[in-house]
């Protein structure tokens, strides 16, 4: 794992999102700016707002798709700090 990335992360308290079908909308309240995310991200999403560890997260979306585990951990790696750099999330203290 990226020495900067966090071992988890926590959605951050300015931003509402909502599951429609197979895809997950946000809204970050406190910049005013909306995102929509494919299935694909709504799965990762999922499984970061349950306040899982990065690794737990990989571990449960290896079940989901048949994917290499190393290419599964940089997308999510690149998907948590894209959240990160959008204000999303923010690292979970423990």
């Amino acid at each position: 794992m990226s020495e900067t990335l966090p071992k988890a992360v926590q959605v951050c308290d300015s931003v509402i999102f909502q599951k429609l079908q197979d895809e997950v909308v946000l809204l970050n309240m406190e910049e005013q700016n909306y995102f929509g995310l494919d299935d694909v991200g709504a799965k990762m999403w999922e499984q970061l707002a349950a306040r899982k560890t990065i690794d737990e997260a990989v571990r449960e979306l290896l079940r989901v798709y048949e994917i290499d585990e190393t290419t599964l951990r940089q997308d999510l790696e690149t998907f948590v700090l894209k959240l990160i750099d959008a204000g999303l999330v923010r690292p979970l203290v423990a």
